[in-house]
């Protein structure tokens, strides 16, 4: 009797053994390592090859039975096994590049929404940072691969991106303020020629409107930003624009703002000893050789301006300064009005701009001639060389415009002018 319970017991605990040996399988297995140090999965003797999940987690065995590790290719699809050769999901970073496993394991290419933020993989599945273009739209990726919305500053240019993600180009309004961005999606300042029709941002992209100054000529932009010409009313008062929407005449509006032409925003004051008939001179008028524009044909960015109202000066001191410096330079001389209508001023210097150190400041002179007819815009053509033909008769006044804007204080000053005058 004694001996038939022990024998029960001995039957029990194999028992015991064996079930603790079997998986859900229904088959004996168990991990193995070779004298490689290579692990299998075997089953009933034989190693698994291919995919196979153990205890919930996903490895992969090749033709030999041994688990993979790193990046594996199934039917065309990658998979990333870790060092235990489970299957990763979510991000991995496999030499410093970003990867996402979706939850099947498979490599995402394209792109991926993870917890709400979107994110860019290349055909490499490597994750994306900075520009990506996507079916010809362009997207800003950040530095950690998360998809940029709204202001985005790469390298000191200014981009939009909408809440798609997708660079803006064009008019944008941002609470309230028009912007505008280029077809590279740049943010623009300065002049912007839109179908046609001018409008003027400040440094910071925002559009203006009202009576501004730019590199000392007077413009009006209307409410929708727009560049005027021709005759303005303005608070009851018409003021009269040429072609180049520069103020001329006896009767300039005052600007409420002045800029660089690249929208930079400039602090002027005004020095009461200066001698006013000699700035108020000519103000308005339109520059030689292009209908409002400077004799270099630059349009907006006009070198000459309007002196109304004494100018702009900053100190007595940098004032006589210049005035002394470039002395020479305002004094012009004609040739003989002939029946022709040609006049030909002679000048002392080459229009245009330099940038020279005065007085210790860095400084951006731009110098060009200014001319009227009776005090109002004078229409003529030609060139330097060749000479101008006026139209009209009356009182030609012509004068040197140089402008000093002081890089070092951010100041615009203007060198006293002598106004030459010939009947005509």
């Amino acid at each position: 009797m004694r001996s038939f319970k022990i024998k029960k017991l001995v039957a029990a605990a194999l028992a015991t053994l064996t079930i603790g040996s079997v998986f859900q399988t229904g088959a004996y297995a168990s991990w193995k390592q070779d004298w490689q140090n290579n692990w299998s999965w075997s089953e009933s003797g034989r190693n698994a090859v291919g995919w196979k999940q153990v205890d919930g987690t996903w490895y992969n065995f090749d033709s030999a039975g041994k688990m993979k590790t790193g990046w594996a290719n199934d039917n065309g699809t990658w998979y990333y096994l870790q060092s235990s050769g489970a299957m990763k999901t979510g991000w991995v970073n496999d030499n410093g590049t970003w990867y996402y496993l979706q939850s099947s394991g498979a490599m995402k290419t394209g792109w991926a929404n993870d917890n709400g933020t979107w994110y860019y993989l290349q055909s490499s599945g490597a994750m994306k940072t900075g520009w990506a273009n996507d079916n010809g739209i362009w997207y800003y990726l950040q530095s950690s691969g998360a998809m940029k919305t709204g202001w985005a500053n790469d390298n000191g240019t200014w981009y939009y991106l909408q809440s798609s993600g997708a660079m803006k180009t064009g008019w944008m309004n941002n609470n309230g303020t028009w912007y505008y961005l280029q077809s590279s999606g740049a943010m623009k300042t300065g002049w912007i020629n839109d179908n046609g029709t001018w409008y003027f941002a400040d440094v910071s992209g925002a559009m203006k409107t009202g009576v501004i100054e730019v590199d000392g000529k007077v413009y009006c932009l209307a409410q929708s930003g727009a560049m005027q010409t021709g005759n303005v009313v303005i608070n009851g008062v018409t003021y009269t624009f040429d072609a180049s929407g520069a103020a001329i005449g006896n009767n300039i509006p005052t600007p409420t703002l002045t800029f660089t032409s690249s929208g930079t925003i400039i602090t002027k004051s005004n020095d009461g000893n200066s001698s006013g008939d000699e700035n108020t001179s000519n103000s308005g008028g339109s520059s030689s050789g292009s209908g409002g524009s400077s004799s270099s044909g630059s349009g907006h960015s006009s070198s000459g301006g309007n002196s109304s109202n004494g100018g702009s000066t900053a100190s007595k001191t940098f004032q006589d300064i210049i005035d002394s410096q470039y002395s020479v330079d305002t004094q012009i001389t004609f040739n003989d009005y002939k029946a022709d209508g040609v006049i030909k001023p002679k000048l002392n210097f080459t229009p245009g701009t330099e940038t020279v150190t005065i007085n210790g400041e860095e400084c951006i002179v731009k110098k060009d001639i200014y001319v009227t007819l009776n005090g109002m815009d004078a229409y003529i053509s030609g060139d330097l060389q060749n000479g101008y033909t006026v139209t009209g008769s009356g009182d030609f006044n012509v004068r040197a415009s140089i402008s000093v804007f002081s890089k070092t204080t951010g100041k615009l000053y203007y060198v006293t002018p002598k106004t030459y005058t010939i009947t005509v």
